[in-house]
């Protein structure tokens, strides 16, 4: 047992959205529920899966006595996405902090410890950390270095072309952060909505510390997750509601003029990648999106590859046939070493 005082301070809820699962549930939980931090509160909210991820979950849970009048299941009536599971979340958390995990991946054991502990020595509002990408359970991880510039702004700026993590989990929020601002997730995106809190929290975050230790595994071979797949059009819908959203919040705060830009290159890289890699149908509903705003910004540098341009080019051009031909080849190309795709 512990006797560090930071075992009997400050609450974390670690906040859990379930929706099909069961095969990468009970590691998850495992990874919860051994915690060296004792001072916990888990929050599971099950978005009406269908297969036996609760059944799991509770079996899990069941190995941790000591655990089990600290956890919450809360199970949705109907479906109502990711953005309202968050939602529900954030209502059910008690905690002085908020800890997001998505129910396919696991944290180190000492994880929550490490966080508070840098949250406590640094009074930071948001802990973010360095990741581990895990691609087959553990046989084949990567480190993930989380890149951190000095202001908000910066950090913000960076998110436009992907250069700093856009991802809810991995990173302890105070709650406060979260309640003050009025925080939430926008009821009808479910595809980006961690990306939209994101914007909010950094851009009211008054101290944000960084802790280059990975403690986070990220798990990519999950295929039946809310991100997995080819986009589609909910990810085109979400997509153009949440950069709507975000440019009102900045009109909001009378600070638009600063992060025009941003919004601009942020539209541009999420609309290009999306096009990219989505169905010869919706490619051609959606091409003027992009070209529309690359057409305004021809000043903007996307950080795509020649063949990614290439492809883009030939897409919002009015030879949209011919784009699907490329992206078919390109495909097959991509195989051989040398082409990026």
């Amino acid at each position: 047992m512990k006797t560090d005082a930071l075992q009997y301070g400050s609450v974390v809820s670690i906040l859990v959205p379930v929706y099909n699962v069961e095969n990468y549930i009970a590691k998850c939980v495992h990874s919860l529920c051994g915690q060296s931090y004792e001072n916990i509160e888990f929050v599971f909210v099950n978005d009406c899966s269908i297969d036996n991820s609760v059944s799991v979950l509770q079996q899990t849970i069941e190995q941790y006595p000591e655990r089990k009048d600290r956890v919450q299941i809360i199970s949705h009536v109907a479906n109502k996405g990711i953005g309202q599971t968050r939602n529900t979340l954030l209502d059910a958390a008690t905690g002085d902090y908020l800890l997001w995990v998505d129910s396919d991946d696991f944290l180190e054991l000492d994880a929550v410890e490490m966080l508070v502990r840098q949250a406590v020595q640094q009074q930071a509002d948001i802990v973010t950390t360095d990741s581990f990408f895990s691609y087959r359970g553990e046989s084949q991880v990567s480190v993930v270095k989380q890149n951190f510039p000095e202001t908000s702004q910066s950090y913000i700026e960076g998110l436009a072309f992907h250069e700093t993590r856009a991802a809810l989990w991995g990173t302890l929020y105070k709650r406060s952060l979260w309640t003050t601002h009025q925080i939430r997730m926008a009821e009808g995106i479910n595809f980006g909505e961690d990306y939209f809190a994101t914007v909010r929290l950094f851009y009211f975050a008054k101290k944000v510390a960084v802790f280059h230790h990975p403690l986070y595994y990220y798990n990519q071979s999950n295929q039946g997750s809310y991100s997995s797949g080819s986009k589609q059009a909910l990810h085109f819908e979400s997509m153009i509601r949440m950069f709507d959203l975000l440019q009102d919040f900045f009109i909001q705060q009378n600070d638009l003029p600063r992060f025009e830009s941003y919004l601009a290159k942020a539209r541009l890289m999420d609309r290009g990648a999306y096009l990219l890699h989505t169905t010869p149908a919706l490619r051609r509903k959606y091409a003027s999106l992009f070209a529309d705003v690359e057409k305004r910004h021809p000043e903007i540098k996307l950080p795509f590859s020649a063949w990614q341009r290439f492809l883009l080019k030939v897409i919002t051009s009015r030879f949209s046939l011919a784009g699907d031909l490329a992206i078919t080849m390109a495909k097959v190309l991509r195989r051989y070493p040398g082409v990026k795709f």
